[in-house]
């Protein structure tokens, strides 16, 4: 299998053990965006100042961070972030994962006005109609008979938060598969965090400053332990799969979110595991694998 692949379905595992603690973890989510953007811009920075031979080449630096694709980045991390730490508690974990895979949709949408490329492989499209029957099958549950309302009486709320985040998810993934073989992973992470904790500072202080908001925190030193290195890897990972691998397929590896989630559920946050749920886990695996499989041939063909 492919280098990348693996890595890529490493950032999957990373990060929905990263977002099950979260929703999990009780901590104000103004506080979380804060802690993990916070912790991430820091992080990276070292790294960039390290890999410069302990320097920070501001030159350099002021070309990565003030760009129209910076602000592009900043805007659209912010946005995925923040909407999906909002949404997870108002949703079953089994179902919230799988809901955020409609940025796949909007992706496709937004690709070629993105990447300027409007061809698209006939073959591509018949994998996505397959793995659209698989989450259709995995949420049927839910579907047919309708979501706990003593439970998750928000539930509307967070579907509409998963939208956005995921609207902003893709917009992100499209920029950097558009601008990745112009800088490097950590040059990528900085041009999206700059901004993304900037956002977070403006939002906490505005709340904190000018209405009734008091910062809760549950756990805080595990949260920090928790995204300086699970979601600072988590961060790493995406940004060098998706320079290395096609847009299409990180999209489809990404997916593999769904059947951690299924398991996630049911463990720690007591979510029963439905018979459809694992007929879609199959029909998404038989999707995936008919993914990697073109992508094999396109590599072969074009040598």
């Amino acid at each position: 299998m492919n280098y990348f692949i693996v890595l890529a379905l490493l950032y999957i595992i990373v990060r929905t053990i990263f977002q099950g603690y979260l929703k999990s973890n009780k901590t104000d989510r103004y506080s979380v965006s804060l802690i993990s953007s916070g912790l991430t811009f820091s992080f990276f920075l070292g790294y960039y100042f390290i890999r410069n031979n302990y320097s920070f080449n501001f030159e350099r630096l002021k070309e990565i961070i003030f760009n129209k694709y910076a602000l592009i980045e900043g805007v659209s991390s912010q946005g995925y972030f923040f909407a999906l730490i909002s949404a997870l508690p108002l949703l079953p974990f089994s179902l919230s994962t799988p809901l955020t895979s409609i940025w796949l949709f909007f992706a496709l949408f937004l690709e070629p006005f993105i990447l300027d490329d409007y061809s698209m492989n006939l073959s591509i499209i018949g994998i996505f109609i397959l793995f659209v029957l698989g989450l259709l099958t995995i949420n049927y549950h839910h579907i047919s008979k309708g979501f706990n309302l003593k439970k998750y009486p928000q539930f509307k709320l967070g579907i509409i938060l998963l939208i956005i985040s995921s609207l902003s998810r893709a917009i992100q993934v499209t920029n950097t598969k558009k601008i990745g073989h112009m800088y490097e992973t950590d040059e990528l992470i900085l041009m999206s965090f700059a901004l993304t904790f900037l956002i977070a500072i403006t939002m906490f202080l505005y709340k904190y400053l000018f209405t009734d908001y008091k910062p809760y925190l549950d756990k805080v030193f595990y949260l920090i332990l928790i995204c300086f290195f699970v979601n600072n890897l988590s961060v790493f990972l995406r940004f060098y799969s998706i320079q290395n691998i096609s847009e299409d397929l990180f999209i489809l590896i990404t997916q593999t979110a769904i059947i951690l989630s299924i398991f996630i559920g049911y463990y720690f946050f007591k979510e029963k595991i439905m018979l459809n749920q694992l007929i879609g886990f199959l029909i998404i695996v038989t999707s995936i694998y008919l993914m990697i499989k073109n992508e094999n041939s396109d590599i072969k063909i074009h040598k």
